[in-house]
């Protein structure tokens, strides 16, 4: 089952629906404006707060069951994660919504910014590109490209949707700032000003632009691309 959520006077993510039908794996992709490294936790803490009052849920983390409010501005935002899990636990009533659920599963990714130097270090890289990227014995993938064994030996256009889905901050340093952040065409990438440039940071453009250029456009799916990497494991395991 699909939710999409274009905002509410609630909660951003369309999650309460989804927690109203107790499911036992939810997924949840975080596509709102984000002006500031702290945002990244403002609407899943509150949609967590609406759950509790609405529906009687509690959360915690996946690791020690301790209450999730405090890991995940510590280790989601803190540390930059591109995908944070925890749990929900449903509580029981005699409604018609009481499926027999007693506690679900909640994977949230979101877009970050890219890191220098061009090595990052991902365990979901290493499956996906072992056959075509060197990795040291930290666990460091480099030269990742499009290729990889779930891909049909199709290789995409570099011209068109970059070498692979890894970003540096060269490749977004000039899609920021404005008019760059709202450019219709390529020659709108230009930083005017310092204010601006953090204003619209990528991936903080604001979510009302509607003008994005080939260069935007092919960054964004890139980023998307690696932030999704980090559910595979989730999606493919049916417990």
């Amino acid at each position: 089952m699909m939710h999409l959520s274009d905002g509410g006077h609630f909660e951003n993510y369309g999650l309460l629906p989804l927690l109203k039908l107790r499911l036992p794996k939810i997924l949840v992709v975080n596509g709102s404006e984000i002006k500031s490294v702290d945002d990244y936790a403002r609407d899943i803490i509150a949609a967590m707060e609406h759950a509790r009052k609405l529906f009687n849920c509690s959360f915690t983390s996946m690791t020690d069951g301790t209450d999730v409010l405090t890991e995940i501005k510590n280790k989601f935002v803190g540390k930059h994660l591109r995908k944070y899990e925890f749990k929900v636990h449903y509580s029981k009533n005699n409604s018609e919504d009481d499926n027999g659920v007693s506690e679900g599963h909640i994977v949230l990714i979101a877009p970050r910014s890219p890191e220098n130097p061009k090595k990052v270090k991902c365990l979901a890289a290493i499956k996906l590109w072992c056959c075509c990227g060197q990795s040291d014995k930290n666990g460091l993938v480099e030269n990742q490209t499009w290729v990889d064994n779930n891909c049909e030996g199709k290789e995409l256009d570099e011209k068109m949707w970059g070498p692979g889905p890894y970003l540096t901050e060269d490749d977004v340093k000039d899609i920021e700032g404005c008019p760059g952040g709202f450019g219709c065409c390529e020659c709108c990438h230009k930083n005017c000003c310092d204010c601006c440039g953090s204003c619209f940071k990528f991936p903080r453009h604001p979510t009302a632009n509607q003008f994005y250029t080939p260069r935007m456009f092919t960054a964004y799916h890139r980023e998307g691309y690696r932030a999704c990497m980090e559910c595979n494991h989730f999606l493919e395991n049916d417990n």
